[in-house]
């Protein structure tokens, strides 16, 4: 749920439309995104309605009252941790959805539904701000060092295998999905890390206390349109 009363506080609030004439001159996007505290005013909506019937009106079982009660508080990481708990792509259904979630939402009822679809999306977004560019930085690097498979996000296979010309190997690992160390043996990451290939890994703080070989750690921010890489380690 979000805020117990934010149903009477808040009215629903839905992304405008960039004009036709502007969107016919490129592929972006042409909806209008609301600012994050607009957002999360909409994740205040979801009601404590005790039986949520948008878990069986999603066909994922999106657990939607937890990611909107995240992002009620501002907890756009946890709530991108739930939501990815059970949606691979939500990315793409935040836009390509009927959002039958939306037509059995409880509030539905007497007003105005929670807009589930867009806050779905917009978790996707805002915490992918998060990322300043690592995998764009990695995939760049794997070229230098003449990577000869093609390059992807490891985000949900979390470990990608590429052979250079000279065959070596390099293991490209993403552990944003990771939890807990469980679930880090359980994808044998350990084995990856002793292989003696070199390993590059996106969100490796929740390891860096249990390797035992040396690493060496890049920070990236963001400051405008530039990004600053920073060699901590």
């Amino acid at each position: 749920m979000g805020k117990i009363t934010g149903f009477k506080e808040f009215e629903r609030q839905d992304e405008t439309y960039t004009s036709v004439i502007d969107r016919v001159k490129n592929y972006k996007e042409f909806t209008v995104p609301l600012l994050d505290k607009e957002i999360t005013k909409q994740g205040s909506r979801c009601m404590d309605c005790g039986i949520p019937f948008c878990h069986s009106g999603c066909p994922l079982g999106n657990l939607i009252p937890d990611f909107n009660h995240m992002v009620h508080q501002g907890e756009w990481q946890k709530a991108s941790w739930i939501l990815h708990s059970t949606n691979n792509f939500p990315e793409f259904t935040g836009r390509l959805c009927p959002a039958p979630c939306e037509q059995a939402c409880v509030l539905g009822i007497i007003e105005d539904p929670v807009s589930i679809e867009n806050i779905e999306k917009n978790i996707v977004l805002i915490s992918g701000e998060m990322g300043a560019g690592k995998t764009t930085l990695i995939k760049e690097v794997l070229k230098g060092l003449n990577v000869v498979d093609n390059i992807s996000s490891p985000t949900f296979s979390i470990i990608n295998e590429y052979k250079t010309s000279n065959d070596d190997i390099i293991y490209h690992i993403d552990l944003y999905r990771i939890k807990n160390i469980n679930e880090i043996e359980g994808i044998g990451l350990f084995e990856y890390l002793e292989s003696g290939n070199s390993c590059f890994i996106e969100w490796g703080d929740i390891i860096e206390e249990i390797i035992d070989s040396d690493f060496n750690k890049f920070i990236i921010s963001k400051e405008n349109d530039s990004r600053i890489i920073k060699k901590i380690k």
